[in-house]
């Protein structure tokens, strides 16, 4: 038996190679690379742009809120100097007094349990009782522990002035009486 010789090529080199080209992807790798690179660029712009308008967002929000605080106060306390001025200028001193003196405990309470270790506070209390020491006036009991646990005031720049003024003149005085 003779092998059968048949006219036709092979079967692999009858078939175009374009054939067999993927049907997926497709293209250069430099394509496909250059394609990914761009979106990773498009994500991270997406992302820093979205945090960039997050925080200008905030900030306005913050900055709003801050000015109609501080208005709100400043407005109240204009409010309030032009109420001690008429009672004043009234002569209703005392009873100006009176009314302020009645509500110096709700303050108290309020800025030791609302307030408490907020900038200020622990002034405020301070000149509470400064007010009470120095008018000679019983503290309330109710504000008296909150008063009483306050750590001691420290000395002002002027108090600490005037007592380093105190010790030189007693050394001087004490100086010249030695001289004599």
């Amino acid at each position: 038996m003779t092998p059968n010789k048949s006219p036709e090529p092979p079967l692999a080199l009858a078939v175009p190679l374009s054939r067999f080209r993927s049907q997926v992807g497709g293209g250069s790798a430099f394509f496909v690379r250059r394609h990914y690179t761009i979106m990773k660029i498009k994500i991270i712009l997406s992302v820093v742009a979205g945090f960039v308008l997050d925080v200008a967002a905030m900030w306005f929000v913050v900055k709003q809120t801050t000015v109609k605080v501080f208005a709100t106060q400043y407005l109240v306390s204009a409010a309030d100097q032009a109420n001690v001025a008429l009672h004043i200028r009234a002569g209703k001193q005392m009873e100006l007094v009176t009314n302020i003196e009645a509500a110096l405990p709700s303050y108290v309470l309020t800025v030791d349990e609302g307030f408490k270790g907020q900038p200020g506070s622990t002034e405020a209390l301070w000149m509470v009782k400064a007010y009470y020491e120095r008018n000679q006036i019983a503290i309330p009991p109710e504000i008296k522990g909150i008063l009483d646990s306050l750590p001691p005031k420290p000395p002002t720049s002027c108090q600490i002035r005037l007592r380093a003024l105190d010790k030189s003149t007693a050394t001087n005085t004490a100086d010249s009486r030695g001289l004599n």
